[in-house]
C-alpha cells in the first residue's frame, strides 16, 4: 500500500531540542516556567515579568559585542573570570530580590553571561 513511516522529525527530536535548551539557559526556562507565580509574589502583571527575557537578551547582544572587542586585548582567563562573575552576580541578586525592580536588575545580568558566552565560544582563535 505504500511507505507509512514519517519521515519528519520526531517526537525524539523535540524533546532533545527542548532539553538542549533548558541545559544551556535553565534561568530562562524557570522564569518562563514560573511566571505567573513571579509575577504574583511581585505584584507584577505577567506581560512585564515576561519582558524580564527581553532585557536580558538586549544585554547579551551589548555584551556578546563588547566581549568580542575585549578578546583581542584580555587573556581567555580573565574574561573567564568575568563571566563566571556575571553568573555569581545574577544567581545572589535574584535570590536576595525584595521587589520585582531588583529583580528585574539581577536578571539582567544573566543576559550578561549569555552575551559573554556567545561571544568566547565563537571566538576561532582559542
Amino acid at each position: 500500500m505504500g511507505d507509512t513511516s514519517n519521515s519528519g522529525p520526531g517526537t525524539l527530536t523535540t524533546v532533545a531540542l527542548f532539553a538542549a535548551n533548558f541545559g544551556v539557559t535553565p534561568t530562562q526556562m524557570v522564569i518562563t516556567l514560573f511566571l505567573l507565580d513571579i509575577a504574583e509574589t511581585f505584584g507584577a502583571p505577567p506581560g512585564v515579568v515576561g519582558q524580564a527575557q527581553t532585557l536580558s537578551s538586549a544585554l547579551a547582544v551589548v555584551v556578546a559585542l563588547l566581549t568580542g572587542v575585549l578578546t583581542v586585548r584580555f587573556k581567555p582567563r580573565t574574561l573567564l573570570i568575568v563571566g563566571i562573575a556575571f553568573i555569581g552576580i545574577s544567581a545572589l541578586g535574584c535570590f536576595v530580590s525584595v521587589n520585582f525592580g531588583m529583580l528585574l536588575i539581577a536578571y539582567a545580568f544573566s543576559g550578561g553571561r549569555d552575551g559573554y558566552g556567545d561571544a568566547h565560544e565563537h571566538d576561532p582563535g582559542r
